[in-house]
């Protein structure tokens, strides 16, 4: 039974420091009616939605009154409140934990606060030091004041105890702050795959009552049933999947979702034939050439009506005379480190991409932002703005590099000059150049580029045997380098290409060992390291 109003520890609804009588009057040190916070508390108690709850009735309804009133953003209350029930119990664990909450929503107007708050929290773990939502909670508070390390630590030691998709994305965030950017990609990565783990099975199985109900309403509804079969997909659940496809198709026999997510189903279940019937169907790109899997990569990339122009009006003029003995990229960031406490908002960079096909000329290339905030932490991004008149000029260049890659290519099977072969090899890498500055920086158009690199220079008579080196990316070389011409330079001091083995010759073909897209993506995921021959 809650305490009456009288009786509990916050509901003294004057301020105790005020004395009767005085001048002004004594006033109400919140504004929430007394019946309204003991209800809300009550379902509090009844949900069990605050931590650290007792065995005492009476005590939990007064640490959760704490709880509503930090929920209402009545901090300085919940403080006196958690320190009134401290008083009887100074190791009441959710009193402690909630006075740290407080401290900490309040460090967010005064930083002063940040200290109380990494106090009572560091009190919490020493007296409960399992509990994940704690290190949690700490880290939130150490991430603003700059001590990254400290909060990356609290954050581990959560995800050792309890992993959750929100804290792997918690933690990339921090990383990615850090410029750590390949463990902040595969805490990101898990945290999605958390994320649609926990939640599939709960959301399918909810999404499947709601289909059902509304094909008793719309007993033609195509995308219902289509939907209804993905559900029961994702658990697993195949004859009912099949049969909801069948009757979205029987609905509509070319309904493309619908044959593709069958397809896609049979391939797994291992009904390869019956796969690539349904991916047939209402089949609209054939690649007959590797250039045209670029052109159709870049044709469906989803242009941008507008691209608005990025200007930082408040540059300093020293920074503005920094910016200009800038050679490369790279020389950007220790700028804006340089200048941090005067240049808070942070500046845009927009490249520039010569033309081959008309000297002279130059393409919008991507546009790179750097900008701080208040503790120092640097952000750095990189965009590409796609438009139909930016695509349309890239593709001219691939074309026309291609059309010249073909020429040279007859010549090379005539000749026996090495000039010929370097020019091939040029064209090659030119042409990946502009592909790479056209499209939005990802591993996967990345891995297209490369992959066909190597398989352009194979059909040329050349084997690569070196490494992109660590720290280098084959895609941001290109973007950041400022012409065809300087980025094939680069890139063969990678590759360290050489002739053909004779042992190539008896390699089997591509197209009879790898019949699907899928067995080709697998082996370029493939460290073949201990399976190719180290010497030609």
């Amino acid at each position: 039974m809650f305490l009456g109003p009288s009786e509990s520890a916050i509901l003294q609804l004057e301020d105790p420091d005020c004395e009767e009588g005085s001048n002004p009057p004594c006033e109400s040190i919140f504004s929430l009616n007394a019946e309204k916070i003991l209800n809300q508390a009550k379902l509090f108690v009844e949900q069990r939605r605050f931590p650290f709850a007792v065995e005492n009735q009476n005590t939990n309804e007064e640490l959760a009154i704490g709880y509503v009133l930090i929920g209402n953003g009545l901090y300085d209350e919940a403080i006196k409140h958690f320190s009134l029930l401290l008083q009887g119990d100074p190791e009441l664990v959710s009193a402690i934990y909630g006075r740290g909450i407080a401290y900490g929503k309040k460090s967010l107007q005064d930083i002063k606060n940040a200290d109380l708050a990494l106090y009572e929290l560091s009190r919490v773990i020493a007296l409960e030091p399992s509990r994940p939502e704690v290190y949690e909670q700490r880290a939130e508070i150490l991430s603003p004041l700059g001590r990254i390390s400290e909060a990356l630590s609290d954050l581990t030691k959560a995800i050792q105890l309890q992993p959750s998709a929100r804290l792997y994305r918690h933690r990339g965030t921090l990383l990615f702050i850090s410029e750590d950017y390949m463990a902040a990609m595969e805490d990101f990565q898990q945290s999605l795959e958390l994320k649609f783990t926990q939640a599939a099975e709960v959301l399918s199985r909810e999404a499947i009552e709601v289909f059902k109900e509304a094909l008793k309403l719309k007993s033609d509804f195509i995308d219902a049933y289509k939907s209804l079969g993905q559900a029961y997909r994702e658990l697993g659940d195949f004859e009912n999947a099949m049969e909801s496809f069948q009757k979205a198709l029987l609905l509509d026999q070319n309904h493309i979702q619908s044959l593709q997510l069958r397809g896609m189903m049979l391939y797994h279940h291992g009904s390869l034939q019956e796969a690539i019937g349904n991916f047939k169907v209402n089949q609209v790109c054939v690649c007959p050439k590797w250039c045209c899997v670029y052109l159709f990569v870049a044709k469906i990339s989803v242009p941008l009506s507008q691209c608005p122009l990025a200007y930082n009006p408040r540059a300093l003029q020293e920074v503005k005379q920094a910016l200009e003995n800038v050679n490369k990229v790279e020389d950007l960031l220790p700028i804006m480190k340089q200048f941090n406490s005067k240049t808070r908002d942070g500046f845009t960079v927009n490249s520039k991409v010569p033309s081959l096909k008309d000297p002279g000329k130059e393409y919008d290339g991507f546009t790179i932002t750097i900008t701080g905030d208040r503790v120092g932490n640097m952000l750095f991004s990189v965009e590409t703005q796609t438009t139909d008149e930016r695509t349309q000029q890239y593709q001219s260049e691939i074309e026309a590099l291609y059309k010249d890659l073909t020429a040279k290519g007859k010549t090379l099977m005539l000749s026996t000059e090495l000039g010929d072969a370097d020019a091939v090899c040029n064209l090659i890498l030119s042409l990946v150049y502009y592909f790479c500055n056209l499209m939005p920086l990802s591993r996967g158009s990345s891995v297209v580029a490369y992959s066909v690199v190597m398989g352009a220079l194979m059909a040329s008579g050349k084997e690569v045997l070196g490494r992109i080196p660590s720290g280098k990316l084959f895609d941001f070389e290109a973007m950041t380098t400022v012409s065809p011409d300087r980025f094939s330079k680069t890139v063969k001091s990678w590759m360290n290409l050489k002739s053909l083995p004779s042992w190539y010759q008896n390699l089997p073909s591509v197209s009879e060992t790898f019949q699907l897209t899928r067995t080709m993506i697998e082996v370029l995921n493939t460290d073949s390291s201990s399976h190719c021959p180290k010497k030609s």
